[in-house]
């Protein structure tokens, strides 16, 4: 896997990709696109601090796969542990 730029990746063709979110502060939201055309979701895992997802890019000998990644992060309302506030 090579990284084009902070969130945009090229692999090989026939390459797995994991991809694991792991949090700190339950419950959580994590939501995901279609992987690269030609490929699909081959194994999921969800506890309850953690999903875990992984895809085989399509398998066309000497082609290159790019796919973009990217994340957002907040603390849910009502979370027990409050965001930091100026004071």
């Amino acid at each position: 896997m090579k990284a084009l730029s902070h969130n945009i990746f090229q692999v090989a063709d026939g390459e797995v990709i994991q991809l694991v979110t792991t949090i700190d502060n339950p419950p959580f939201l994590a939501a995901y696109t279609t992987p690269p055309h030609g490929s699909t979701w081959t194994e999921t895992k969800r506890t309850t601090t953690s999903d875990t997802r992984k895809f085989k890019c399509p398998a066309t000998s000497g082609q290159q796969v790019v796919f973009t990644v990217s994340c957002a992060e907040a603390i849910p309302a009502g979370a027990p542990i409050a965001p930091l506030s100026m004071r």
